[in-house]
C-alpha cells in the first residue's frame, strides 16, 4: 500500500511540504513466524534555495519467543546527510 500526499505550499510563508509513505505485508503460507510488516514515510519541506527531509524505515518481524523492530531514520539537509539513527529494539512475546 502506498501514498503520496503530493505537495502543498503554504501562500503566506512560500513554504512547500510533501510526503510519501508505503506498507508492505509478507507472510509465507503456513508459517505465521514468516510474518513481516514494513513501513517507510518520507517527508520533504522546502522554501526558496533550501530543503530539508526525513527518510524512514520501521521493519516488524517475529519469531516464537520475541518480537523485533529495526528501524531507521536518516535527515537531509539539501543532499547532506545530518543525523541519521537506527536501532533494533526485542519485544518479549507473552502469553496471557
Amino acid at each position: 500500500m502506498k501514498a503520496d500526499a503530493g505537495e502543498i505550499e503554504l501562500e503566506t510563508t512560500g513554504l512547500r511540504y510533501s510526503s510519501t509513505s508505503s506498507q508492505r505485508y509478507r507472510i509465507v503460507e503456513g508459517d505465521p513466524l514468516s510474518a513481516c510488516v514494513e513501513y517507510r514515510a518520507d517527508f520533504t519541506f522546502a522554501r526558496d534555495d533550501w530543503q530539508v527531509r526525513t527518510e524512514s524505515l520501521l521493519v516488524v518481524t517475529c519469531d516464537a519467543t520475541q518480537f523485533r523492530l529495526d528501524g531507521r531514520i536518516a535527515a537531509y539537509e539539501g543532499t547532506e546527510v545530518v543525523c541519521e539513527r537506527t536501532w533494533e529494539e526485542h519485544i518479549p512475546r507473552v502469553a496471557y
